[in-house]
């Protein structure tokens, strides 16, 4: 090849990558965000500390996880040193006996210890530093992050003030909530949330007088999607309180904030973020079977869709394939048990592998147990999905297709009513269908 023709190759493949980054890139970028893995469990460390005060750091090899944070900037100088739990020289899990001649030394030098467990599974999986722990000091609070744990070992219950050195909020107010009641500040410590995510709103306050607080995350709609109330009892110093919000797989995606109320009328926005990639409503008028039928009196099945069938009447499946079912539910309000739903393949013939009439099901908490029934947000419709997998030695014959929903404690049925209610059994009757060989 001449050089001129190898120049213009040249600029071709060079044009064919730079393309090809323009496009990949961005899609490889655009999922990432910085979640609040270990932000805020630093944060409490920071805010709490006084001096001699230890951090037990129970993580396995996961330690350089929690370092990478603790240590970053803006860490305080007088953040407490970190004790790395070791294993027993040879040996390589914990013993009751090595924790407790460790933990007693420790003891003698550390009037209060931080106990920070990431995946705490990996290195103490039977607790046994905490059980220690628990014995010999109170426990003032204790934080769940997921599969990580934060909790401070004192040696008084009650609520620890906040030292004046480390007072840092990340916000700096002053504003008065209630008679009594004064915010000091706020942490917020990152600004993008997506379904599973906690959203932890730390609260600097100066209590005088015993208050309670309303705080709600409130959406650019108007529209408050979650609300706590605080009380609060006079305290001697600073106090932090947390209020932790979950971000549901139906969290409308849009901009929120927070809105804290007084007892007397004060209101106070603060800490803007966004919640993304949730699920949108489901439409109500794109729903292909609509139904009108209630479980209990707190939710209402909008209807269904179903494939895996030959259309017709009636509806033909055969063995071995499978039915793919979408329900639609909606809460009027709020839900405060936990449900678990049920959808059956009922035929006529008995069943050996059931002992009964039952041919298919799924049961699942919703959304494959992501989105169970008490963190429901009322009055945005859902989409769940269920697979009735036809085992190959069905028989043919008339089937029905019913759903339900039960307590998981004791598996009693919710009351139904509606469209293709039978209350005596506590199911809705969806289809019925044919199974041909």
């Amino acid at each position: 090849l001449s050089a001129p023709r190898l120049k213009w190759i040249g600029y071709l493949l060079s044009g064919s990558l730079l393309l090809l980054a323009g496009w990949t890139l961005p899609q490889h970028y655009q999922p990432r965000y910085f979640q609040d893995e270990y932000t805020t469990l630093t944060k409490l460390i920071w805010t709490y500390a006084e001096p001699d005060d230890l951090v037990i750091l129970v993580s396995g090899n996961r330690y350089p996880l929690f370092l990478t944070y603790y240590e970053r900037r803006p860490a305080p100088a007088n953040r407490p040193p970190v004790f790395l739990m070791p294993n027993p020289p040879g040996e390589g899990e914990l013993n009751a006996a090595y924790v407790a001649e460790l933990l007693h030394e420790l003891q003698t030098e550390h009037q209060r210890i931080w106990l920070v467990q990431v995946e705490r599974d990996l290195q103490d999986p039977t607790g046994l530093t905490v059980a220690w722990l628990s014995a010999h000091y109170a426990r003032p609070f204790s934080y769940d992050f997921g599969y990580n744990n934060l909790s401070l070992f004192a040696p008084t219950a009650g609520e620890p003030a906040v030292p004046n050195l480390n007072l840092r909020p990340q916000h700096t107010l002053s504003a008065k909530l209630a008679p009594g009641v004064e915010l000091l500040g706020y942490d917020l410590l990152t600004s993008e949330f997506r379904a599973g995510d906690v959203v932890r709103l730390g609260l600097y306050l100066h209590v005088e007088e015993a208050a309670t607080l309303t705080v709600a995350q409130v959406g650019a709609d108007g529209r408050a999607v979650a609300e706590e109330r605080l009380p609060l009892a006079p305290h001697e110093g600073i106090m932090r309180r947390q209020v932790s919000v979950g971000i549901t797989p139906y969290t409308p995606a849009q901009s929120y904030h927070f809105e804290l109320r007084g007892g007397t009328g004060e209101m106070l926005e603060l800490a803007d973020f966004e919640v993304t990639h949730t699920a949108p409503a489901v439409k109500i008028a794109e729903i292909p079977h609509p139904l009108t039928a209630s479980m209990g009196a707190e939710i209402e099945l909008l209807g269904y869709r179903l494939s895996g069938v030959q259309r017709g009447e009636p509806l033909i499946a055969h063995p071995g394939e499978t039915l793919e079912l979408t329900l639609y539910w909606q809460s009027p309000g709020p839900i405060e048990r936990s449900y678990k739903i049920f959808t059956h393949l009922v035929g006529t013939e008995y069943n050996l592998a059931t002992q009964g009439l039952l041919w298919a099901q799924d049961d699942q908490i919703p959304l494959e147990g992501a989105y169970p029934t008490n963190q429901w947000l009322p009055q945005i419709p859902l989409a769940d999905h269920f697979e009735l997998a036809i085992p190959p030695h069905t028989p043919p014959g008339a089937y029905q297709l019913t759903v339900g929903m039960y307590t998981l404690a004791d598996g009693q049925r919710l009351p139904v009513t509606g469209e293709g209610a039978v209350p005596e059994s506590g199911y809705i009757l969806l289809t019925t269908l044919r199974i041909e060989p």
